[in-house]
């Protein structure tokens, strides 16, 4: 007489004998597999989601430096993981025209009051006149924000690299470092000399005005015929677009 070695059970050599032992460790075995496929998938995220950990937004004060040197190199900045330079670009520059026009209201009404106080033997007597910082703060935003947005409208639809609004930011914005200490050394010249502070003043907005359409001429590849077009286009469509906003909110 024959017995199961796993079981005990007695065997019947006419009938196929099931052990019940067999089958609990074969239904173990596909469990336990079955849990470490479930395992190995989630350790393995997915190739996007992958991609997506490795992208970091870092920030490094020597970036900033190079930007403030070189404008320029904001045509290599990548959107993806450098966009946060354009943005604080942006807004420091802002910053830096706020500063520069606290340092310098009070002399720049002065100024005005000097000069209406003299035309007042033609005129009669001239009425007050004082700067509104909240007012001044919403103009210098205004004539830092729209410049970018313009340049990328006219550049974006020129040339042969088109860029949505994060790449726009990044380009574009990352040159606004040079501006920020553009604004910064003018504040500080407006302590010596008001008059030579206004000088600054004006070659910064107009040197942030270059710096800012060739840039979007290099970042966004826009073909060399077409840079004039591109240029004078960015220039009137900024001009008009400033003076509708500053109609509008002022």
């Amino acid at each position: 007489m024959n017995f199961c070695t796993k079981c005990g059970s007695q065997l019947d050599p006419e009938l196929p004998h099931e052990c019940p032992n067999e089958v609990k460790q074969a239904q173990a075995e596909i469990t336990a597999g079955a849990q470490q496929s479930a395992a190995t998938v989630t350790a393995q995220p997915h190739p996007a989601a992958e991609k997506t950990l490795n992208v970091q937004v870092s920030f490094s004060p020597q970036k900033v430096f190079s930007l403030i040197k070189d404008p320029f190199a904001s045509v290599r900045l990548s959107a993806e993981s450098d966009m946060l330079y354009g943005l604080l670009g942006i807004l420091f520059s802002v910053i830096g025209y706020a500063i520069w026009a606290k340092a310098c209201a009070s002399q720049i009404e002065d100024m005005v009051r000097e000069a209406m106080g003299g035309m007042s033997f033609l005129f009669g007597q001239m009425p007050g006149f004082s700067i509104d910082f909240s007012r001044l703060l919403l103009f210098c935003f205004l004539s830092i924000a729209l410049l970018p947005l313009i340049v990328w409208l006219f550049a974006n639809w020129a040339g042969t690299e088109k860029k949505g609004f994060k790449g726009m930011l990044t380009v574009l914005g990352g040159t606004q470092w040079f501006t920020f200490a553009g604004f910064i050394v003018t504040s500080l010249a407006g302590y010596l000399s008001v008059k030579f502070a206004l000088l600054l003043f004006v070659v910064v907005l107009l040197c942030n005005l270059t710096i800012v359409i060739q840039a979007g001429l290099l970042g966004f590849l826009v073909p060399v015929r077409h840079y004039m077009r591109t240029i004078v286009l960015s220039v009137a469509g900024y001009l008009i677009a400033f003076m509708l906003a500053v109609q509008i909110l002022l």
